[in-house]
């Protein structure tokens, strides 16, 4: 074997033993090709997890973890691990409730807005034992996850809730649960929602923490990874919002426990640090560089936005109008521009949903979109469809300017009995 040879063939040797010291695990050992050492995914004794020297391809034999190391850092930057605790009841989580008020239906906008008052009036976030928390949850009170009811004001999460709506499916908790035991994910506990109905469930998983995250972006990919894993499960995605406020439930008998709880097995700092060990000499590289730029090509093109419910909208230049990405229309964008395979069209995508280069627009309630035009509702002004303009809605008929000259006898007949046929009142208010 000639010295070149050799070092192609140990491309990533050095890397993957420095990667190894980082993450505090054993020396990697040699074995059929592969480095061998215990597994970053999941906790074990006996080596099980390879990479090869190669290709830096990674696969974990025993909980099935498997990718490149260029996204080590990212894999394992959304990776929570589960513990069991003995004690689980006693446990305390640090959050936010509304302990002052309790519903007994879902709070309307009105109520919302009340909650998300008295919660900013909280100086400090609380600790309550697991037990208390669902006993709170339970007879009606409002949880906020993140410790405040704006993103900007991130102060800590030290649990995390999944709402299952059963929009499009009619998965029940259990079939839900099921598919969370296959990848040991079991919520620390679940319960029905206010809206749950027999024919339609309506539940949520809660995810409790060893330790509160402080990392608003660590905590974001954490729950846009959940969110992906139970995307087939009709989970609701607009609850990517780290602010968002968790409502309690009248269902008193029907909550699921567990004992397990979640921790994130390695520091920032650790894996800032593989980052800068991985750097530019592996697969990062070319691939992922070409595929972020795809994704920004897609984001540019289609005037992609995200709107109040955090959602994905792309713009639809046949009706002027933004539309919520639910059908996966943004993936048939990156088919038909880029004849890509199903694994590349899912990385394009992962891009898509990660980057931070999506704008954030609130919708303008005095913008409405007509079959011709977009009409100002305040100023009566007309103009041509633009995808700068967020609308979401439309009205399915075309806008005509009011021309005092044009006359239709059956409006005419409605308004001359509307006013009792009194000019006077005709001229003065219509």
């Amino acid at each position: 074997m000639s010295e070149n040879s050799e070092v192609i063939e140990n491309k990533y040797k050095d890397i993957i033993e420095q990667i190894a010291n980082n993450l505090g695990l054993d020396v990697p050992r040699l074995s059929n090709g592969s480095l061998q050492m215990c597994c970053p995914f999941h906790k074990e004794s006996n080596p099980s997890f390879g990479i090869n020297m190669t290709t830096g391809e990674y696969h974990c034999f025993t909980c099935g973890a498997k990718g490149h190391i260029s996204k080590f850092s990212n894999n394992l930057m959304v990776h929570i691990v589960a513990e069991t605790i003995e004690d689980i009841d006693n446990f305390k989580v640090s959050t936010k409730v509304d302990t002052t008020k309790n519903y007994t239906v879902k709070p309307n906008k009105s109520e919302t807005a009340s909650i998300q008052n008295r919660l900013k009036s909280m100086e400090n976030i609380m600790k309550f034992k697991i037990c208390d928390l669902i006993t709170l949850i339970i007879r009606g009170h409002t949880v906020c996850a993140s410790g405040n009811n704006r993103n900007d004001d991130w102060e800590m999460a030290q649990l995390w809730m999944l709402d299952f709506d059963n929009k499009d499916s009619n998965y029940t908790m259990e079939d839900v649960l099921d598919y969370a035991k296959s990848i040991n994910l079991i919520p620390t506990f679940a319960y029905y929602s206010f809206s749950n109905t027999k024919k339609v469930p309506k539940f949520r998983f809660v995810y409790c923490f060893k330790e509160p995250i402080t990392s608003k972006k660590r905590m974001q990919a954490i729950v846009d990874n959940l969110l992906k894993l139970f995307e087939d499960y009709s989970v609701d995605k607009s609850r990517r919002n780290l602010s968002s406020l968790f409502f309690g439930t009248n269902f008193d008998n029907d909550v699921f426990t567990s004992n397990y709880i979640y921790s994130i097995r390695f520091t920032d700092e650790q894996l800032d640090k593989l980052d800068s060990i991985i750097g530019t000499t592996t697969k990062t590289s070319n691939a992922s560089k070409k595929y972020e730029e795809m994704a920004q090509d897609i984001i540019d093109k289609y005037h992609i936005k995200r709107t109040h419910d955090n959602l994905l909208y792309y713009y639809d230049k046949f009706t002027g109008v933004h539309i919520k990405d639910d059908n996966r229309q943004i993936e048939r964008f990156i088919k038909k521009e880029y004849h890509l395979l199903k694994r590349a069209r899912e990385e394009v995508k992962e891009f898509i949903e990660l980057t931070d280069n999506i704008d954030f627009v609130e919708c303008s309630p005095e913008f409405v979109a007509c079959k011709n035009v977009i009409l100002n509702m305040k100023t009566l002004e007309t103009q041509p469809f633009n995808p700068t303009i967020v609308i979401t809605n439309k009205v399915n008929a075309e806008y005509i300017p009011f021309n005092p000259s044009m006359k239709n006898d059956f409006v005419d007949n409605f308004m001359t009995d509307v006013t009792c046929r009194k000019q006077r009142i005709r001229t003065t208010y219509l």
